[in-house]
């Protein structure tokens, strides 16, 4: 995203999530291959063998609200899932007990 290209940054985001959510190992590949590719962008930009591509502003404040919403999706996601985990573990008759409470 830094580096001036919006689709492939979007495109690592949302292939990290994914990845993450089917499990860990893909997550962290694509995760990994965007760093890597971020970083070697950036050189050959510093070095001049590829022409330099500012970042729009509008895009990167996009792509940040994107990423806020998407991780608090997650986050509440995540404390659900726990939740009806919870529920779940408990006895029939403690089910009860906490629906009153």
């Amino acid at each position: 995203m830094y580096n001036g290209e919006t689709a492939l940054g979007v495109a690592v985001f949302l292939g990290t999530i994914v990845g993450a959510f089917i499990f860990l190992i893909p997550g962290l590949i694509v995760w990994i291959f965007g760093i890597y590719n971020a970083y070697t962008t950036a050189k050959k930009m510093n070095s001049g063998e590829i022409p330099f591509k500012p970042t729009k502003t509008a895009h990167m404040l996009l792509f940040f609200i994107l990423t806020m919403i998407i991780g608090a999706l997650v986050i509440v996601f995540v404390i659900l899932a726990a939740f009806a985990a919870f529920l779940t573990a408990v006895t029939p008759s403690m089910k009860i007990a906490y629906l009153l409470i």
